[in-house]
């Protein structure tokens, strides 16, 4: 079964003398790291991937998106969002099994998005929801090398699997349909949306690194709000119940070693008031992550203008 970046497997086959350069091409996990970074299906979360050999992968994502209407009818709507972006995943590689040999490998990538999601009511509650994203980002690795025998085998990797940067450019294409309903004087939704991802690099800091690679994904988002009859501060708290479930197709699904992943959690949501009308609400939510080889959390702060 694929790992998530499989660095383990390409130093003990050096240790052993195998050739490298008949090994893994490491250009789609790279290419997978932006896509976790930049897509905004993912969510802002600590992720841990836990390999075949016993490591485990963590990864962190931070991102502060922002969404406004540029267009707004009785039949259709356009929007614009943008977003910042950070990830961050550490991996420590046991080199050799002497104790000490150890390779600390850690990649940060940080980059920005603009994209424009377009709603067209079909009916009063079904809607079609194209949508194209467009982002640059920077991802770069940092690694220290541990031991007498994993530094005589330093020279092999160093520029190429350790040490190195490069730019790239995600683009994002999607389609998709929501459908949402009242309870009360909430409403509730369920999304459905399939997206092809392109990651290419540029201004490599080694040929080794370049990279251009395709992902495909499909996804299923339900936030279902169920007003209560609790006040805090004068204000009525609403209860989210909040789903989802992501699953990757096509010729690179198992890079990360899952096809599907899901996620589930609660939360809470406050009236935002300004000059005594309601300009949204408030939403504090938890939910945890789940895949074949992940587990995650993700607690959140954010903004439902509903």
């Amino acid at each position: 079964m694929a790992t998530y970046i499989l660095l383990l497997i390409c130093s003990v086959e050096s240790a052993y003398g195998a050739n490298s350069s008949g090994g893994k091409n490491y250009g789609i996990d790279y290419a997978f790291l932006l896509f976790m970074a930049m897509s905004p299906d993912f969510s802002a979360a600590n992720y841990t991937f836990h390999n075949d050999d016993g490591t485990n992968v963590d990864t962190s994502i931070a991102r502060m998106p922002y969404t406004v209407d540029i267009m707004r009818n009785t039949a259709s709507r356009v929007q614009i969002q943008v977003a910042l972006a950070y990830l961050r995943t550490n991996e420590f590689i046991q080199t050799f099994p002497s104790p000490g040999e150890r390779i600390d490998s850690l990649w940060e990538s940080y980059g920005s998005s603009l994209g424009f999601l377009y709603e067209y009511n079909i009916s009063e509650r079904f809607k079609f929801t194209p949508s194209a994203h467009f982002g640059l980002a920077r991802l770069q690795n940092q690694a220290s090398y541990s031991g007498v025998l994993t530094n005589l085998i330093k020279d092999q990797y160093e520029g190429t699997l350790f040490n190195w940067s490069t730019n790239a450019s995600v683009s994002n294409i999607g389609l998709g349909f929501s459908y949402n309903w009242k309870w009360l004087d909430r409403t509730s939704s369920i999304k459905a949306d399939a997206y092809h991802v392109l990651v290419d690099s540029f201004d490599e800091s080694n040929s080794a690194v370049e990279f251009k690679e395709h992902a495909n994904m499909m996804t299923v988002r339900a936030d279902m709000i169920f007003p209560t009859r609790t006040y805090l501060y004068g204000e009525r708290l609403d209860i989210v119940t909040l789903l989802g479930a992501n699953n990757f197709f096509g010729e690179n699904r198992r890079t990360l070693g899952y096809t599907s992943s899901y996620q589930a959690g609660v939360g809470a949501e406050i009236p935002l008031k300004l000059e005594q009308s309601i300009k949204g609400h408030l939403r504090f939510s938890g939910q945890v992550l789940w895949a074949e080889n992940m587990r995650g959390w993700l607690v959140s702060i954010g903004y439902n203008p509903q």
